[in-house]
């Protein structure tokens, strides 16, 4: 495994000072961060001081799905769509959003993809959701990297997808829009329309306790959003 050596916001100082000594290295650019790595070390940039914080959980979960596949099949649950819109809503109602509180990770978690230990360093801080839902986000996606060699660019060399990992992000993904489509077959002409891990719906006592009850039946827990 490559070391990891944190660093903020000086990849563009890093990489010219590598070409100028004439290193032998590769680079890989990614949303939340870039990569030059160089023998055994791996440099992680990054303008997000939070994102860098979380960056632990990266290895923590990769971890844990590769114990879970080695124990397991994964199939993913149906493709749903990430929003949805019920056309014939009432629009004179009034309406509220009830939101999953941490879904992604959460359900990764029932699920058994992450271990609780695993489950319990994500969310100690807030400030490590950027980095949570891009250790899940990532799972087994294809990866680019720009190759130099003795400090001159060489070529592009390419990691493939790896079509288990990314099945499991994919599950979690569509099992918190199955239980937005549950929620929405259960409150039918109530029903507005759900956003990812949000549900939109009647603003009443009685329709916001039946979403909960739902949610609170997968030991999940939400909010709500006004």
């Amino acid at each position: 495994m490559k070391k990891v050596i944190k660093f903020s916001t000086d990849f563009e100082l890093k990489l010219k000072l590598f070409k100028k000594l004439n290193k032998t290295f590769r680079t890989r650019y990614s949303l939340n961060y870039k990569e030059i790595i160089f023998d055994d070390v791996k440099l992680i940039f990054s303008e997000s001081s939070n994102f860098m914080q979380g960056l632990f959980l990266f290895r923590l979960v990769k971890i844990d799905v590769l114990k879970y596949l080695s124990e397991n099949d994964i199939t993913p649950l149906d493709k749903l769509p990430t929003n949805f819109k019920n056309k014939n809503f009432d629009t004179s109602k009034s309406i509220v959003g009830i939101d999953l509180d941490n879904a992604y990770w959460s359900i990764a978690y029932r699920k058994g993809y992450i271990s609780e230990k695993t489950y319990l360093k994500g969310i100690e801080k807030k400030e490590y959701k950027v980095a949570r839902l891009s250790a899940l986000s990532t799972l087994g996606k294809e990866r680019t990297y720009r190759v130099y060699e003795n400090g001159k660019w060489k070529s592009v060399e390419k990691k493939q997808q790896d079509d288990s990992l990314v099945d499991i992000y994919n599950d979690i993904r569509y099992t918190t829009f199955a239980l937005m489509s549950e929620i929405a077959d259960e409150l039918q002409d109530d029903f507005h329309s759900w956003k990812t891990d949000c549900i939109f719906c009647t603003n009443n006592e009685l329709i916001i306790n039946k979403v909960k009850s739902i949610i609170l039946s997968y030991g999940l827990n939400c909010k709500i959003e006004i």
